[in-house]
């Protein structure tokens, strides 16, 4: 091999090494965007940074608990009794989730059958207080003023009074267990006059923020801010105790991931995703690759340009590899072998002429062994009698 011959494997060596360190690095990227989730809304449980969910999400998982993410419509989703449904972040509050009479039926259905709802506020930043505002009014939320409150609900979210110490966090207490809980809470809603039937779990300056009802066999549980289950809170202010009375002992957890705006919907990667064909894929880009080196490289060596080092390696044609073989393994009588293939390929000359057919099988397999001349006069008879010229056919027999 000449020394063009080696830089050109080395300039397609080096070329398919750049493109193999471009993919893992374009890949990692990719991955370390993912991890993360930033890109996804708050309070996600696909969310790995501090506004997500995704901390409580595996630590469930992690404790045996079944636990899973929906990501279809409340009226199509797979939910039944003895299950815990959470809407984390949901950003109109709890009275939009009933958006149509199918979901409201739903989750009624669901809840009066024994299930757990809990719908936690999605805001991220408390709503601003005007100038004008008096501190001594309850100001609902704009979503509030608009909308009929649906008599499944019975209670309204409000701005809650303005504080003298502004400058620190707002805090929520409440007993849970006999134990006193005391929590920062970053939102300044409250629920406004929640009525007997709700049972306030936490409370910010005396007004409710955290509440629980009972509907049939199963509970509503409703809070005015989701920082409690974001993965901030898990890591700097971790509350066991409200976290193991809000979830219950439910079948399954369930995480709603349709009212951020992530719905299925089927694809060819969801596909190999659940088949379970990533074996597939990987076939498919050797063969394009095998296929790509096909018509970069020459499967033949190289010959070199110099006619000095040409060097022609004469063939043989068919014919002479067929008379090759028949010479190394000549059968026991070539002349009726010979004649049986004709045979099958000249059915119609075979029902014209059978006499002379008759001839010619009685001329190929004689009763005795002969010599190889007398196998070629025979064979020259029998060349004889197929192009002998008749006017008029043989006589059926």
């Amino acid at each position: 091999m000449n020394r063009r011959a080696v830089s050109n494997n080395i300039s397609w060596g080096g070329l398919i090494a750049m493109g193999l360190l471009f993919m893992i690095a374009f890949a990692y990227l990719f991955a370390l965007r993912f991890e993360s989730g930033d890109f996804l809304p708050a309070y996600s449980s696909l969310r790995r940074d501090p506004l997500g969910t995704g901390v409580l999400f595996e630590s469930l998982r992690e404790s045996g608990l079944q636990v899973e993410r929906n990501h279809e419509k409340i009226s199509q989703a797979d939910i039944g009794s003895k299950d815990t449904l959470l809407f984390a972040g949901h950003k109109g509050g709890p009275f939009e989730i009933l958006g149509n009479d199918s979901t409201h039926q739903t989750i009624k259905t669901f809840v009066e059958g024994g299930g757990r709802l809990i719908i936690t506020h999605g805001a991220l930043f408390s709503p601003k207080r005007t100038e004008n505002s008096e501190d001594s009014d309850h100001k609902p939320c704009p979503e509030e003023e608009d909308e009929e409150k649906p008599p499944f609900w019975t209670v309204s979210i409000t701005q809650a009074a303005a504080r003298e110490d502004m400058g620190s966090p707002s805090m929520a207490a409440g007993t849970l267990f006999g134990q006193h809980l005391n929590m920062i809470w970053t939102q300044d809603l409250v629920f406004s006059n929640p009525g007997p039937e709700w049972q306030t779990i936490l409370s910010r300056n005396g007004e409710p923020v955290l509440i629980e009802r009972k509907f049939g066999a199963g509970t509503v549980v409703l809070a005015t801010s989701s920082y409690f289950l974001s993965n901030e809170a898990m890591l700097r202010e971790r509350q066991l105790t409200l976290l193991t009375w809000l979830i219950g002992h439910p079948r399954r957890m369930i995480f709603d991931e349709f009212h951020h705006g992530l719905q299925s919907k089927s694809s060819i990667t969801g596909l190999i995703r659940n088949y379970n064909l990533h074996g597939v894929i990987f076939l498919l880009l050797l063969l394009v690759a095998l296929f790509l080196w096909r018509n970069g490289l020459s499967l033949l060596p190289r010959h070199s340009k110099d006619p000095n080092q040409i060097h022609l390696h004469a063939g043989r044609d068919p014919f002479e590899g067929m008379v090759g073989l028949l010479r190394r393994h000549p059968p026991e009588n070539l002349l009726m072998t010979t004649l049986t293939e004709w045979q099958r390929g000249n059915r119609p000359w075979c029902q014209k002429y059978p006499t002379r057919l008759q001839e010619m099988q009685e001329l190929a397999n004689p009763r005795n062994k002969i010599t190889k001349d007398e196998q070629l006069s025979r064979y020259q008879n029998i060349c004889r009698i197929l192009h002998t010229d008749k006017s008029t056919n043989d006589k059926q027999p």
